[in-house]
């Protein structure tokens, strides 16, 4: 098609090429500029296109590109140009654009500034209806400022690609695109500032922390302000193989949902550096996966309730210190070791000191208590240690301890009905005994007369009704008297 065959014919509305011309390789300088075309097809045969291909086209809302163009270095060149110079196309009318589902990237600043674009979508290249939307899932890259400034980019096809690798600083920077980072098992990369500014992101990864394993797989780096002023963000998943959480990643957000998922951090405090607000969070977990805690982890948050999963191994220094609406914890793994040894003696920088923790209860998976692992909850009243046999230094020092027991009674603790099915076999343990003391126990207000073993102390067997139960254990002084009144 030569220059400016259709040139300032204002009153063409329909655009008369098709993807029915399949002889057609070239569209010439202007052929469409001026014109009045709503919608502009460049067919899968097209190799090439003059300049100024549609500018000044006001009523222009659609455009499909069709050619089958997959390798970096023809589609990276001419063809980005075609989208990208700022004259050849009239880019704050277009709303939609049709990209081949084959293209395995999008080149830098490809579609930035079009401020009025909405959906990018994908096609088959089609005789019949070319509106018939596919999948686009061989996209690898998305490039730098690819769709920057689409202030009303809502929906980009390119970005759900199952293939999509790295995506590129800026690329939706100061955009309105919506993606919750679902099914990306083969992204690695997110660089700097690639969705600052972008309102329509609510949530990064799933908001679950069960299958931790599985989300983001890849992930090894969020890039410095990545995420930074997305102001609708509210949940976090930080998955398993990052390696690298920059500085300011998920700064100025309002997140008040993080699932830790992140395997082994080496630095400290993650998430301030990553300009987290810690004091917006409202619920944090640590997923199953997760096998050390990273020091300054969560301190200052106010966390309600906190969950640490079966495999954590190590807690570093102050990690949920001064939370101070922090009273419930759940401990379901051996916290067998302090990653270094000035903090494995050192109960000043405990894990949780002066955090405001009154009821800890360890799970049926732990038997371990690790070194300063409690110490310095000033809080702390009741202890459910479950099967907890083995203690270390200050494991409990400086604390407010009044009860210690097997389990915790009522209100959802994990050792009393969330344990235990109706009918199940239960058997609990109660060793922390102490001198010149009888002791008597009661379920649901009856006596029961449990075995005592020395290595283990008195084990309770019963069977699960279908309703909670309390355990009570009584103490009075054996030296006295008569004996002393039961406690």
């Amino acid at each position: 098609m030569e220059d400016k065959v259709f040139y300032n014919c204002s009153s063409l509305s329909e655009c008369p090429i098709s993807q029915k011309h399949k002889a057609l390789q070239y569209i010439g300088s202007e052929a469409f500029a001026g014109s009045g075309i709503q919608s502009l097809v460049v067919p899968a045969s097209v190799t090439s296109t003059g300049s100024l291909l549609a500018n000044n086209c006001p009523q222009l809302e659609e455009v499909f590109f069709l050619p089958n163009t997959t390798s970096a270095s023809s589609f990276g060149g001419s063809w980005a140009k075609l989208f990208a110079e700022e004259d050849n196309i009239t880019r704050s009318t277009i709303k939609t654009v049709y990209l081949n589902h084959q293209l395995t990237m999008i080149p830098d600043e490809m579609f930035s500034d079009y401020t009025g674009l909405k959906y990018q979508m994908a096609v088959r290249p089609s005789e019949t209806n070319m509106r018939d939307v596919v999948l686009m899932n061989n996209v690898k890259t998305i490039g730098t400022g690819a769709f920057k400034g689409c202030s009303s980019l809502e929906l980009c096809f390119a970005l759900g690609s199952s293939e999509l690798a790295q995506i590129y600083p800026s690329a939706f920077e100061d955009s309105n695109v919506k993606s919750s980072f679902d099914y990306m098992n083969n992204l690695t990369h997110i660089w700097n500032d690639a969705f600052k500014n972008c309102l329509g992101i609510t949530r990064f990864g799933a908001d679950k922390a069960d299958g931790s394993e599985n989300v983001l797989p890849k992930l090894q780096m969020i890039g410095a302000n990545a995420f930074d002023g997305c102001n609708n963000l509210q949940s976090v998943h930080l998955p398993a193989n990052l390696k690298s959480l920059q500085t300011d990643a998920f700064a100025n957000c309002a997140i008040e949902t993080v699932i830790y998922g992140i395997t082994s951090y080496q630095y400290a405090d993650p998430l301030g550096n990553a300009g987290i607000d810690k004091s917006a969070i409202k619920t944090f977990e640590i997923a199953d996966n997760v096998t050390a805690i990273p020091s300054y982890l969560a301190d200052g948050a106010p966390l309600k309730m906190l969950v640490i999963g079966y495999n954590v191994k190590s807690v570093g220094a102050e990690a949920f210190a001064d939370c101070a609406g922090l009273e419930e914890v759940f401990i379901n793994s051996n916290l067998e070791n302090m990653p270094t040894q000035w903090l494995q003696m050192n109960p000043e920088i405990a894990p949780f000191v002066r955090s405001a923790v009154k009821k800890v209860a360890f799970g049926p998976a732990a038997t371990v208590a690790g070194r300063c692992i409690l110490a310095g909850t000033t809080n702390l009243k009741e202890l459910a240690l479950n099967k907890v046999a083995t203690f270390n230094e200050y494991s409990f020092s400086n604390t407010g301890l009044e009860i210690v027991s097997p389990y915790l009674e009522s209100r959802g603790w994990m050792i009393a009905r969330k344990t235990f099915k109706a009918g199940e076999q239960v058997v609990l343990y109660y060793f922390m005994l102490a001198t010149d003391t009888d002791y008597r126990f009661l379920l649901d207000g009856e006596q029961i007369f449990p075995e005592y073993e020395t290595s283990k102390g008195y084990i309770i067997r019963f069977t699960m009704p279908e309703h909670d139960v309390k355990l009570q254990c009584q103490t009075r002084n054996s030296m006295s008297n008569p004996p002393g009144e039961w406690h």
